[in-house]
């Protein structure tokens, strides 16, 4: 390289103020801040910093290669202290021209399917939130068919905004049906007798019944998925026999079928109550599924409690007192989307 001699970079006659002396390894050691005077640097394969990058307008990662690699990866811990002094942290702020720290742009609608991953337990104030833990503090997140959880147990906003759960992520709720607001029958009438200090309710003899009133299924019910029905019952005096004595019940279920037209079901369940139990305890135990298949939001159900005969032991010689009739139904929903429909 004519006018050149020993590494350095530069014209005898036309000398520079800063020389770049390469070593045997090709390396070229900076004892300064590189300035490149508002040019690029081109096609550069890695560029490792050990403290911070700015960049004045954005930042683009291109991960379309083979292998698949992660377009952004933070990992490590810092020295210590709180989150802000911390590796694998992006910084979401609102600069003071307004824009947003970290921007993923879009048409409207982003789709994250398992592109952004989240491998590290990571703190926030010194309080373990936990795998996975993502805090925006201020300002609004939108996110359009987004999902949340694992592949097949999932949280979902459709594209209406709609909160979907799937899989182990729908929940459970009570449809209610209280006892002392039901119609008792000309005969086999339970007696309305005090229960707590204060308060009554009504106490049932083997073939005693009451009728509940009508529920509708509520909105946010999986539609077609069983419907899980149970008693609340509490004892009116203690068993102190030495052996464990039996109460049971039979719920005739009425609900519209797939036609809007009412059929009955029923589901049975019986209560063991051990030696010692004492007065006024309480209990819940479950009775039976009813298939919903083909039934939608607007169903009602109307459920009828009677007592009948034991068959799992002696029986309660008592009265017992029967709280409620509850159903546990699967919700996929918070609720639904019209009046009528899901």
């Amino acid at each position: 390289m004519t006018g050149c001699s020993d590494g350095d970079f530069g014209s005898r006659n036309d000398p520079i103020d800063v020389k770049a002396l390469v070593r045997h390894d090709g390396t070229v050691p900076m004892s300064g801040d590189l300035d490149m005077d508002g040019n690029s640097i081109i096609a550069a394969l890695n560029i490792t910093a050990t403290n911070t990058g700015t960049f004045g307008e954005s930042v683009v990662v291109d991960s379309n290669h083979s292998g698949n690699p992660a377009g952004l990866t933070l990992s490590g811990w810092g020295p210590g202290g709180d989150q802000a002094a911390r590796g694998g942290k992006i910084n979401w702020e609102v600069g003071t021209g307004g824009a947003p720290g970290l921007k993923i742009a879009g048409y409207t609608y982003v789709n994250l399917n398992n592109q952004l991953v989240f491998d590290a337990t990571v703190q926030t104030s010194g309080a373990d939130k936990g795998n996975a833990w993502v805090e925006l503090d201020t300002g609004l997140c939108s996110f359009a068919g987004g999902t949340f959880g694992r592949i097949n147990d999932y949280s979902e906003f459709e594209a209406d905004g709609t909160l979907v759960f799937k899989g182990d992520a729908t929940v459970w709720k009570d449809i209610q049906f209280p006892i002392s607001s039901g119609k008792v029958g000309q005969a086999n009438q339970p007696s309305w007798s005090t229960f707590t200090t204060n308060t009554n309710e009504y106490q049932f003899t083997v073939g005693d019944f009451i009728d509940l009133r009508s529920n509708e299924l509520i909105h946010g019910w999986e539609e077609g998925s069983v419907g899980h029905f149970h008693a609340h019952v509490t004892t009116d005096a203690a068993n102190e026999t030495g052996s464990s004595r039996y109460v049971k019940l039979t719920v005739y279920v009425g609900y519209q079928d797939s036609t809007g037209a009412w059929v009955e079901t029923s589901v049975t369940g019986e209560l063991e109550i051990v030696d010692g139990t004492g007065s006024l305890q309480g209990f819940k135990f479950d009775l039976g599924t009813v298939d919903f298949t083909g039934i939608g939001i607007e169903s009602q159900i109307k459920p009828k409690v009677t007592r009948i005969a034991a068959t799992g032991g002696t029986e309660y010689a008592d009265e017992i007192f029967i709280n409620q009739i509850g159903c546990h139904v699967k919700c996929d929903t918070v609720g639904s989307r019209t009046q009528s429909g899901k």
